[in-house]
């Protein structure tokens, strides 16, 4: 798209949550989020979701110990002058499946991660890919209208198809495919479900209005139902692609940050990659420094706490309302992520105290094995921030 000129673009969706619309503003760099990524050759995106993990104390990623203590990999380190056609920072879901994708094309590609290939994002995400992005598709319809809105609806679930049959013919990477519900747990939420509903239908997705649906452990007044969406097991996944890709000649520089992107080129502490496409891959805007964009942002924090001793269930169940739950299904348990809210404000402790609240509502009888704090950013309207890096 050299010389495309300014116009709405779609990134597929490859993890747990909303894809991103982008749109070209200049040549030379690509943005891709820890929750989308969409190869635009001599292409400039924008920031739609940056996350960052922070963990509990003495807590480890249930993704994490399915590895155990095990190295996948040898460590490389990045000295002198390196040169590729693509350049991916950052060795999560987004990067390594990125890498394979232009591996298996034929694509020369590096990949530099500043600590272990998963070590971010990919070690407290949910898993789960699906079309399923609630309150994205009304405002996109808002903003830039319902043509826009079907063409994102269209692209979401072509890339959870994408993921699908990759998954068919690569039995290792540990995906299994499911129902999404979007879950009305109170009588006050279903008008905005049925308003949904409505929307994703007019938009072309294939969503069915259910009064007693699926599995769920819990009790419901009404959901939305989408089929055959995906659910990964991350490091899996990850692993198994990044052997793949290396076969096919991919190079990846572990312990390597990049202390400085400049057109065409990576700045390490020990060398340079020079790349005729750099692809940001990662949970930290590397690079981002511009105040005006910076204020466009605010963080907030989430927490994802492992449940045992829960009814068995084998499908993923969101909450209607803003801020509500995901609970995604685990062998012999469940994972159950709530954004709290705004981190830093007063009413972070109490929004705490209510999830726990909820969880023994919920599931008087579980076990909490263990919980993970993370933050993420977001932009402040919910819409991708436009704009250079």
């Amino acid at each position: 798209c050299p010389d495309a000129k300014p116009a709405p673009i779609i990134a597929p969706q490859i993890l747990n949550a909303r894809p991103i619309l982008l749109r070209i503003t200049s040549p030379r760099v690509i943005y891709a989020t820890t929750r989308a990524v969409h190869v635009l050759r001599n292409c400039h995106a924008s920031i739609h979701t940056i996350m960052r993990i922070l963990y509990s104390e003495g807590a480890v990623s249930v993704w994490k110990e399915s590895i155990g203590k095990r190295i996948p990999m040898r460590i490389f380190l990045c000295f002198g002058q390196v040169h590729c056609d693509v350049a991916i920072v950052g060795a999560g879901l987004t990067g390594v499946t990125l890498a394979w994708m232009l591996a298996t094309r034929g694509v020369s590609s590096v990949i530099l991660e500043a600590d272990t290939p998963g070590c971010g994002s990919t070690t407290a995400c949910t898993g789960k890919v699906t079309a399923q992005l609630e309150d994205a598709y009304v405002r996109t319809r808002t903003f830039y209208g319902k043509e826009i809105a079907a063409a994102f609806a269209e692209h979401a679930t072509q890339a959870v198809h994408n993921i699908g049959e990759l998954a068919v013919s690569h039995p290792k990477l540990g995906c299994q495919s499911q129902h999404v519900y979007l879950s009305a747990l109170q009588e006050d939420q279903v008008p905005a479900l049925e308003a949904l509903y409505q929307l994703e239908r007019g938009l072309g997705l294939h969503v069915q209005f259910e009064q007693d649906h699926g599995d769920c452990p819990l009790p419901t007044f009404g959901a939305v139902r989408l089929e055959e969406q995906e659910l990964l097991f991350p490091m899996a996944w990850l692993y198994t692609l990044l052997h793949e890709a290396q076969g096919l000649g991919c190079r990846i520089f572990t312990h390597t940050p990049v202390q400085e992107v400049r057109p065409q080129l990576l700045i390490t502490p020990k060398g340079a990659l020079h790349a005729q496409i750099i692809v940001l891959c990662t949970g930290v805007p590397i690079g981002l420094k511009r105040l005006p964009l910076l204020a466009l942002m605010e963080q907030h924090t989430l927490v994802e706490v492992q449940l045992t001793n829960i009814p068995t269930f084998q499908h993923s169940y969101l909450e209607c309302r803003e801020h509500g739950f995901t609970l995604r299904p685990l062998q012999d348990g469940a994972l159950m992520v709530r954004d709290l809210g705004r981190t830093g404000t007063t009413a972070l402790q109490k929004e705490a105290n209510a999830f726990r609240q909820e969880i023994r509502r919920c599931f008087p009888d579980t076990s909490i094995q263990k919980i993970l704090h993370r933050q993420e950013v977001f932009s402040v309207d919910g819409l991708p921030l436009i704009g250079t890096i």
